[in-house]
């Protein structure tokens, strides 16, 4: 037996195989999973929105649970949804994120993940007033911080991401050539 067979081994024993497994060969399993992830992420963001429009509605008890136990499930929610991406080639929100309009997006995003941090911490330090909490402010802030974040990140994926990659592939391309 050679070590790639009992890689192969142990990797079938385990569980997150198995579970991969079980969604790959089950359909009914993975449009389930994926229902019942979508209901439990809007049921996690929803049910806190009573709480917002009037504090008082639930005790102390409740919202020690909801602070415990609310991006548990949303995460779990997020999970069910994305594991049948992983295993079927149809799946509806596999296609949805694949698609070829979010192919130059997806290559921006590293360095916007760069960029993002000094543009708030810019943004925030160089306010003059109070920022006043909303949705409708929030949501401006988040829309308006998001696209010139993105347009940052297309200069400086130009002028510091893709020279060097360049380079790399250049010097890789001839130390893997000998």
């Amino acid at each position: 037996m050679c070590i790639r067979d009992s890689y192969k081994d142990e990797m079938d024993k385990t569980i997150d195989f198995k579970v991969m497994k079980y969604f790959s060969t089950n359909q009914a399993t993975r449009t389930i999973a994926s229902v019942i992830g979508f209901g439990t992420m809007l049921l996690s963001i929803f049910v806190i929105q009573p709480l917002l429009k009037d504090p008082k509605l639930w005790t102390d008890l409740e919202c020690a649970i909801f602070i415990v136990f609310g991006r548990f499930f949303f995460v779990l929610g997020l999970a069910l949804l994305l594991i049948p991406c992983l295993v079927d080639e149809g799946n509806w929100l596999r296609q949805l994120l694949g698609a070829s309009f979010f192919e130059p997006l997806g290559q921006l995003t590293f360095m916007a993940y760069l960029i993002h941090p000094l543009y708030i911490q810019n943004q925030t330090y160089s306010m003059e007033e109070s920022f006043y909490y909303s949705h409708e402010n929030l949501f401006y802030t988040t829309i308006s911080t998001i696209v010139i974040v993105f347009i940052l990140s297309i200069f400086a994926s130009a002028l510091v991401e893709r020279p060097f990659v360049c380079l790399e592939n250049k010097y890789c391309l001839l130390y893997t050539s000998d």
